[in-house]
């Protein structure tokens, strides 16, 4: 059995096995127990195409999505959500700056908070978290998530100055 069908069999990803859903903490452990091949990952990890940062699906079921993302130095991801899941992730080389926001009256997203993930160290997305992604360092950022249920109804999100024209 490999480590994706391992994490699937796991309680609270198969609906048969547990009515409760599964929480970023659970997600921790369940990769705490995979034992993240983190070597063979760093090798893996996918350049940039059409994103400004690279992206790889190692895994996508109904249960769970595994997901390989590279930020090269000063890359960022969308402001977004992940719809109906929760994630975890593992950063594996590099450093994360996560940036968590809320939504304006308007629906604006605004900066609430913002944290740093060093190598080896985990980030928690717990559902309907908003938030973005960056790499402000001088070296590349390669980390693994996973959501679970697999991602589905997620949004991005436009900064206030990014989404309206300005008219003079």
């Amino acid at each position: 059995m490999n480590g994706f069908e391992m994490l699937e069999r796991m309680p609270g990803l198969n609906g048969n096995e547990s009515r409760k859903a599964a929480s970023p903490r659970t997600l921790q452990r369940w990769l705490q127990e995979w034992q993240v091949p983190a070597e063979a990952l760093r090798r893996e990890a996918p350049l940039p195409q059409e994103l400004p940062y690279g992206r790889k699906v190692l895994h996508h079921s109904e249960a769970m999505d595994v997901v390989l993302v590279h930020l090269p130095p000063g890359a960022q991801t969308w402001i977004h959500d992940h719809g109906r899941s929760v994630g975890c992730a593992f950063v594996l080389e590099g450093q994360l700056s996560n940036c968590i926001y809320s939504l304006d009256s308007y629906g604006f997203p605004q900066l609430k908070k913002k944290s740093v993930i060093d190598a080896h160290e985990w980030l928690l997305a717990p559902k309907r978290q908003i938030h973005q992604m960056r790499n402000e360092g001088e070296v590349r950022t390669v980390s693994l998530h996973v959501y679970a249920p697999a991602l589905k109804g997620t949004r991005t999100f436009y900064a206030y100055e990014d989404a309206l024209d300005f008219v003079i």
